[in-house]
Order: structure tokens, then C-alpha cells, then sequence
């Protein structure tokens, strides 16, 4: 499985096989949007046209993720590496966030257990 993303004319795919869920698809599109700005200079109200979405191995969009890593130029290729990376980063954060709530969960419920 992939989280595959778009920035303006950029399109990056990661491969992730965690379980994704709406909620951290919309989580991980926010994150992602900041990078997006940050690596290309942009206001709140110009990254509009970020999408992030979850597809499989064998969506038609993964096969030309492949190809689009062959034949760009070097230029593009430095940028879809740094959109990339953010996607990466964005998915991490993310998921950080969703095991460390997990893990409060499971400590307050222990906690509840033992002290009544």
C-alpha cells in the first residue's frame, strides 16, 4: 500500500503498510501541507491543491510514480526528493502522535485497573 501525495504539479508516493484511516489521511494532508509551504515559499491560502490519498501496489498511480522517478530531469528530481522526504515526515509525525494517544489509553486503563 502507498500514501501517495500532490504539491502544484508534484506528485510523490511512500510506500506505507500501516492501517489508514480518513481521520489520519486528513491529519497527515494537514502535516504535509506545511512542509509543501515551507519548501515552496507559500501562504496558508495558497496550498489548496495538496491531496493526499491512499492507494494500492497496483493503482495505475504507483506504476507512474516509478516512471516519473526515471525520466524527470535532475532539477524535478531534487524537489520530488525534498516532497518526498515531507511526505515521510508528515507520515511519521502523524502516526507518533496516534501510537503515543494509544499508549495513554492502555497506561490510564492499567492505571484504573490497579487503583480502582
Amino acid at each position: 500500500m502507498y500514501v501517495v501525495a500532490t504539491c502544484g504539479v508534484f506528485v510523490v508516493g511512500v510506500e506505507c503498510n500501516v492501517c489508514i484511516t480518513v481521520q489520519t489521511l486528513t491529519d497527515i494532508k494537514k502535516e504535509f501541507s506545511k512542509h509543501c509551504q515551507d519548501i515552496f515559499g507559500l501562504r496558508v491560502d495558497e496550498v489548496k491543491d495538496v491531496k493526499v490519498e491512499y492507494a494500492c501496489d497496483t493503482d495505475s498511480i504507483v506504476t507512474a510514480l516509478t516512471f516519473m522517478d526515471k525520466f524527470t530531469d535532475e532539477c524535478s528530481k531534487v524537489i520530488r526528493k525534498k516532497i518526498t522526504l515531507a511526505l515521510k515526515d508528515s507520515i511519521a509525525t502523524v502516526y507518533t502522535e496516534v501510537y503515543k494517544n494509544e499508549m495513554l489509553r492502555k497506561v490510564e486503563k492499567m492505571h484504573e485497573t490497579l487503583f480502582g
